[in-house]
């Protein structure tokens, strides 16, 4: 059995769709005319820009036919009509985030991507892929198992209502659903500022994502944006547990030295939330694994256990910390209380210094942030003044990236993030006299990262013979633009939507 995930945005399509109809015709397809014959399976997408509909898993199907109509379209020869029977129709569109729980559906081009979202009408996924999706699809919609018997072999339909693992909770049998924890209401914390997902109160949350797809972003946007209610810290190879929970120092009073606990943020903020029990408050660590997180946590590390309220399952023995959080009194155990929430962010597969090891990881709750490029507010803006915009180029490049990991070190998170550059950084600049000018920001920041960094070990494969250093390469760009690429950057015959 062969699996193959289908993704459209034609409105006429969705028309059908909606209006219930099984039998249907998707145009538009230029890839695998060799293979697709009747009886493999479709995972119908929705998907598009500023579009009307839920974008997401919206049918199981099976093509009726090989390919049909081939170059009905004289300007684009290659394509071809795929016609198909859903199967098993969503009740609701399944969106990347039903999906986030089911490891196995990372890459599979219908769940959350790890490696890239490739701009193809049709993609075929393997066979492990397929069997988790279609997990989630029956533990979401039970009602659904015959009709995904039907058409889905006995041994892998076996593997699919086996216990299966997932981030939350660990295990799933099979008919369960993949429901949270019970929601923590915080109290008080009514601030405008402070949008915090009631599901992630008092929880320690991992933000993870490629360099650039917005996650501290995320974190002033929907968990705290109020400095008062915060303690924001940046973590790297010199910080120390001295550094975050508080060391002793020197002060000098009446011409004395005399020493003194001065705590650090973690501390800070646990004081904070113990004498304010009607807010919320955050710790925010940027760049978790920039910096020897275990190390850095030190005793305190087993604070993040926490009670399904938020609390501290266990407390430490630390009698400084002690007597800063709870008045003077150095004999009670330390406990992270219910209305603090740790956020901390980190790259996907980043060249750290330091790994986080499982016993660390597992104390989180991770969240996935998509690289949706289609988000940022000059996608759509071209790159001084060429006709290759934002989006366009991070497409090819990030495709590119996907296909070729296996040439580079941690593939998946060389990739270009939505925001790994800011709208100015392609537009021209204006001299004082109002004249436009070349901006070189785009050449400095992404070329550099792309022939530093992404494609160290195979820039013959992207940049052009004649480009043997990085200056000739940023110099060159000046004037040939995006021909110092081998790679086309012009809008793809292959792209459907």
């Amino acid at each position: 059995m062969r699996y193959f995930a289908v993704k459209t945005s034609d409105p006429e399509f969705f028309s059908a769709y909606s209006c219930g109809e099984d039998h249907l015709i998707l145009d538009g397809i230029n890839s695998y005319d060799d293979i697709i014959k009747p009886g493999i399976v479709l995972f119908v997408i929705l998907g598009g820009d500023r579009v009307e509909w839920n974008k997401g898993l919206a049918a199981v199907a099976l093509t009726e036919s090989g390919p049909v109509d081939k170059g009905y379209d004289e300007d684009k020869p290659k394509n071809y009509k795929l016609k198909f029977r859903i199967v098993s129709r969503m009740k609701e569109v399944l969106g990347k985030d039903k999906f986030v729980p089911y490891k196995g559906t990372y890459n599979s081009y219908v769940g959350p991507s790890t490696k890239g979202e490739r701009n193809q009408a049709l993609t075929e996924i393997n066979r492990k892929q397929a069997t988790a999706v279609l997990r989630a699809v029956l533990d979401y919609y039970p009602d659904e198992e015959d009709n995904i018997s039907s058409i889905i072999p006995a041994d892998d339909m076996s593997e699919i209502k086996m216990d299966t693992e997932v981030l939350v909770p660990k295990i799933l049998k099979y008919g369960q659903r993949p429901e949270r924890e019970p929601e923590i209401e915080p109290k008080g914390n009514d601030s405008e500022d402070s949008t915090l997902h009631n599901d992630d109160a008092g929880k320690n949350i991992l933000l993870y994502g490629v360099p650039g797809s917005g996650k501290s972003f995320t974190v002033t946007s929907e968990y705290c944006s109020d400095d008062n209610l915060c303690e924001r810290v940046v973590f790297h190879p010199d910080y120390s547990y001295s550094d975050f929970v508080g060391q002793i120092m020197p002060k000098v009073r009446d011409k004395m030295i005399e020493y003194e606990f001065v705590p650090g943020p973690f501390t800070s903020i646990v004081n904070k939330a113990v004498h304010d029990e009607n807010n919320m408050y955050y710790l925010i660590i940027e760049e978790l694994n920039r910096g020897n997180a275990p190390a850095i946590f030190g005793d305190v590390f087993q604070l993040l256990d926490r009670e399904k309220d938020g609390t501290s399952r266990y407390g430490v023995t630390n009698a400084e910390a002690a007597k800063i959080i709870y008045d003077g009194d150095t004999s009670r155990k330390v406990k992270i209380p219910r209305n603090l929430t740790i956020i901390a962010t980190m790259n996907t597969s980043d060249q750290n210094v330091f790994t986080l090891d499982t016993a660390f990881k597992r104390r989180w709750k991770p969240r996935l942030i998509p690289n949706e490029i289609e988000k940022a507010e000059f996608a759509g803006n071209s790159i001084l003044g060429t006709a290759v915009t934002w989006l366009r180029f991070t497409e090819v490049i990030n495709s590119f990236i996907s296909e070729e990991s296996s040439g580079m070190t941690a593939g998946e998170d060389k990739r270009l993030g939505a925001f790994f550059i800011d709208s100015e950084d392609i537009e021209f600049l204006t001299d004082k006299d109002g004249q436009q000018k070349y901006n070189p920001a785009f050449a400095e920041k992404v070329l550099m990262y792309l022939w530093d960094d992404v494609f160290k070990y195979n820039r013959d494969d992207v940049f052009k013979d004649e480009y043997h250093t990085l200056e000739d390469l940023i110099q060159g760009f000046e004037n040939a633009k995006f021909d110092v690429f081998k790679l086309d950057f012009s809008d793809s015959e292959e792209a459907h939507e």
